[in-house]
């Protein structure tokens, strides 16, 4: 198995349409026996993947994707950052969703230009292609890099999930979409559980999957490192595989589904991870 082969290998399932229920049942059977095998470091290299070959070039693993659609091979690189620290620094500055436009455009602006600009001198060099920055907003690896503690900055959300919070990730993904530089990959809200302290600490008692998923639906990348229990069911994970690639081609935006089922756990135990710098949660039930 590609999984437990390496460490460092991050595979997809592409599931064409919400109505595809043999890939979703493969993908959700591959889930299962990853989990066996190779547990957390396998299912957190493995997702499910929808309309990302209408957005090609993906830097964010395990749905990096780069094949050309026409153009054959392409020699290139895009870009993505974890810019959650960042993201907070802008929120707070921000105060409320009214000034995030032009607050969050700006700081964007003047982080990501130097960057792009270095990235466009070394494709010169190299003579590759540089295919973009995937400016999405994911979360930081530190106490402070969490974006969901950073959308709760916002005067709107009292707590990240509650009301108002829909309206601001949806805003926020609007900006990140008009950013005047070459952009790809998802463009909105990435929401890792496992990669944000906060977002870690809500779920399941204040933030539940489908919460999660009705917020990514206008602004992120599905449902993301979710922690099951060790005896959910083939038909559960599939169908939820199911909702998110409905989603994506409902909308025609890049969606995934990332899934744990937790040997030995039942919903409400706290799991057990095997990675630096990730964050324990609890286990939810769907």
């Amino acid at each position: 198995y590609i999984a437990k082969a390496s460490p460092i290998l991050s595979c997809s399932a592409d599931i064409p349409s919400g109505t595809s229920t043999a890939h979703a049942r493969s993908a959700a059977f591959a889930t299962s026996i990853i989990a066996r095998e190779a547990g957390f470091s396998g299912n957190y290299r493995f997702c499910t993947s929808s309309e990302l070959s209408n957005d090609v070039f993906t830097p964010f693993f395990p749905s990096a994707r780069s094949d050309g659609l026409g153009k054959g091979m392409v020699r290139g690189f895009a870009l993505g950052f974890e810019n959650g620290k960042l993201f907070g620094r802008l929120t707070k500055e921000a105060g409320s969703v009214g000034k995030l436009e032009k607050i969050l455009k700006k700081g964007m602006i003047e982080s990501l230009m130097p960057v792009v600009n270095i990235c466009e001198e070394a494709a010169k060099h190299y003579e590759c292609e540089f295919l973009g920055i995937d400016p999405s907003i994911h979360p930081s690896l530190s106490e402070d890099g969490s974006v969901a503690s950073a959308f709760e900055s916002l005067s709107e959300i009292k707590t990240f999930g509650a009301i108002g919070t829909v309206a601001a990730t949806s805003a926020v993904t609007a900006i990140l979409r008009s950013l005047p530089m070459p952009i790809v990959g998802f463009k909105g809200v990435i929401l890792p559980l496992f990669e944000d302290k906060r977002l870690s600490d809500l779920v399941p008692e204040k933030l539940d999957v489908w919460r999660i998923l009705s917020i990514t639906a206008v602004c992120g990348s599905g449902i993301d490192s979710i922690p099951l229990p060790g005896n959910v069911s083939l038909d559960d994970m599939s169908s939820a595989i199911l909702e998110v690639a409905a989603l994506a081609h409902r909308y025609k935006k890049p969606l995934i589904c990332r899934l744990w089922p937790c040997k030995g756990k039942i919903t409400g135990d706290k799991t057990e991870i095997d990675l630096p710098k990730s964050y324990a949660g609890t286990v939810c039930s769907i």
